[in-house]
């Protein structure tokens, strides 16, 4: 303990605890950020929760052409766009940031559809050209819609692979290998695939850009804000893309499992039977759950038509 000007003890900080502030402070702040984000997210999902019931209060004593039922549009579209943004926002500052690799220059980030969806299982690819003619790198997102790609801006060992969103591929050579081919062989001509990409992007002396692709799909939407390969940089990208299979109902707020607040009953829409009757429960006593945990917490039962006569008490 030092002595202060009063004559009292003061803390000694040792230098120790200086330097892991300095490295992890960054991180502890981005932590505690993405958990005050996710405390918000859930209030102004109950908030849009509520106010989606009375929508649909409303709608039956009003009709849908009136006046207050068009003030509550407005007024769910604003709060579902926040919420959208805040989701977003938590799966950024939780994101950690990719190991610095000297010899490489890697791309991140997250595939979502305008509602907020991730996109899973997507192809995201890094082309030379803006019309998605010259790929470079490709990858796939993960289930959260993530997505990491490494490009080898260096002479490197060959076999190097990403992590986070899927294995990245060096367009070139990697995916069609021959049968019976060495590992020798396969190494070599990976390492000159790698070569090959790096003077294209040198030699076009151009940025390049990230197209996607949706599963079982051929066509390539390209994101047309340009990128620029630096060894040892890493980058940050969020990409939004609508997919035209979408059918509306992909919302982040509607999920398969739907209960009756007036029967406490919840139902599986993936397996939906006649005798569930769901277009006969009133619009204000439909409540979308995350999962069956969640709905026998608030002690809803299973429906015994699409859950099965085994599994409900009733």
């Amino acid at each position: 303990m030092a002595k202060t000007g009063t004559g009292k003890d003061s803390p000694r900080i040792a230098l120790a605890q200086i330097e892991d502030l300095m490295a992890h402070g960054g991180q502890r702040g981005d932590a505690l950020r993405a958990e005050g984000l996710a405390g918000l997210a859930a209030v102004k999902r109950a908030k849009l929760v509520q106010t989606r019931r009375e929508r649909a209060r409303v709608a039956v004593r009003y009709g849908e052409a009136s006046d207050r039922v068009a003030r509550l549009d407005r007024q769910l579209a604003m709060e579902h766009r926040f919420l959208v943004n805040t989701r977003a926002e938590v799966d950024r500052v939780a994101t950690p940031i990719p190991e610095r690799d000297a010899t490489a220059w890697q791309v991140h980030g997250y595939l979502r559809s305008q509602d907020g969806v991730p996109r899973a299982k997507w192809a995201v690819t890094l082309f030379a050209d803006v019309d998605g003619r010259r790929a470079l790198a490709e990858t796939s997102t993960d289930k959260r819609g993530y997505f990491l790609i490494r490009l080898a801006v260096q002479q490197e060992p060959a076999g190097t692979t990403a992590s986070g969103g899927g294995d990245t591929t060096v367009v070139g050579g990697r995916g069609s290998d021959a049968a019976g081919e060495s590992d020798d062989h396969k190494a070599k001509r990976a390492a000159e695939s790698d070569r090959v990409a790096l003077q294209m992007v040198r030699a076009l002396g151009t940025p390049v850009y990230l197209g996607t692709t949706a599963p079982g799909q051929t066509g390539v939407v390209i994101d047309e804000r340009s990128l620029s390969p630096m060894a040892g940089a890493i980058a940050y990208r969020d990409l939004t893309v609508a997919n035209p299979r979408d059918d509306g109902k992909s919302c982040q707020l509607r999920t398969r499992l739907l209960g009756n607040a007036s029967s406490r009953e919840l139902h599986d829409l993936d397996n939906e039977k006649q005798g569930c009757q769901i277009a006969e429960i009133r619009p204000d006593s439909r409540f979308y759950f995350q999962s069956e945990d969640q709905a026998r917490k608030l002690r809803y039962d299973l429906c015994s038509h699409c859950f099965g006569k085994q599994r409900s008490k009733r």
